[in-house]
């Protein structure tokens, strides 16, 4: 005896619809169906970025924000170093 093969079950997701007759007579040489073909690119591209979470975006925040303040704080204190140091070479007050 054979077993029945099920069958495939039915998508649910609709088919991309393609740029309607007045979008592409819209703009010249055939920019509407560009343009609308970009639109359903961009959202595929964006259903396949991998979004942090909020712990990992909280800690990469503040990591960015720490490395900022040294570095500035760096910048800050060779530039007062360097200002001192010009200040004794040419005899300025």
């Amino acid at each position: 005896m054979r077993k029945a093969t099920p069958t495939p079950a039915r998508s649910t997701k609709p088919a991309p619809r393609a740029a309607g007759p007045a979008l592409g007579r819209a703009l010249p040489n055939g920019l509407g169906r560009f343009f609308v073909q970009f639109i359903y690119d961009t959202r595929a591209e964006f259903k396949k970025i991998v979004w942090p979470t909020r712990n990992e975006a909280v800690k990469l925040t503040s990591l960015v924000l720490t490395v900022s303040v040294a570095i500035g704080m760096f910048v800050g204190a060779l530039d007062f170093v360097l200002n001192l140091l010009f200040r004794l070479l040419v005899g300025g007050a």
